[in-house]
């Protein structure tokens, strides 16, 4: 039982306020990308691990999905996982191997030989590491090779669907 605002016993419990059924009311008219904008807005505010694309915890999407539900479609908590851990930044994290890290930043597990194996055959690293060992001498040829590299990059995402698969798979089931 709870206290209502004069002292009262109430077998309310944890009924959302009108100011939280309004925001999800809102939220919930908008489009699934733009929610799930939101919800990335939001994660990567508050969890210091998603703003610096450490390697998650396994079993974080549980975690996740505790901490922003009702206020959160679930479906579009693990849209945003997946979008999150295809990001090239937090593949390359993955590929250097380590810690895993829990939502308040604490250390919980490693990443296995296995799982940076996988990370440093992703595109992007495989990318990042030929980029690295070429000598650089023509600024203006490295900037057109720049913007190729992002140009791939950006194509590549759309069509790593089968690393997704992966990355969903074997970290948040």
């Amino acid at each position: 039982m709870s206290k209502d605002n004069k002292g009262n016993k109430s077998n309310k419990v944890n009924q959302p306020t009108s100011m939280e059924s309004a925001f999800q009311s809102a939220v919930k008219s908008l489009s699934k990308k733009k929610q799930t904008e939101i919800i990335a807005d939001y994660v990567y505010s508050k969890y210091d691990v998603f703003r610096k694309f450490k390697p998650l915890a396994l079993g974080i999407d549980e975690d996740l999905l505790k901490e922003l539900s009702p206020q959160y479609e679930p479906e579009l908590v693990v849209r945003f996982l997946a979008i999150h851990c295809r990001k090239p930044r937090y593949i390359k994290n993955l590929s250097r191997g380590g810690k895993r890290f829990n939502l308040k930043g604490s250390f919980k597990g490693e990443v296995t030989e296995q799982e940076q194996q996988h990370a440093l055959n992703h595109p992007f690293v495989k990318q990042a590491n030929e980029n690295n060992t070429k000598p650089s001498v023509n600024t203006d040829t490295n900037n057109i090779k720049l913007n190729e590299v992002e140009k791939s990059q950006q194509t590549q995402e759309s069509q790593e669907l089968d690393h997704v698969k992966y990355c969903f798979m074997n970290e948040f089931l």
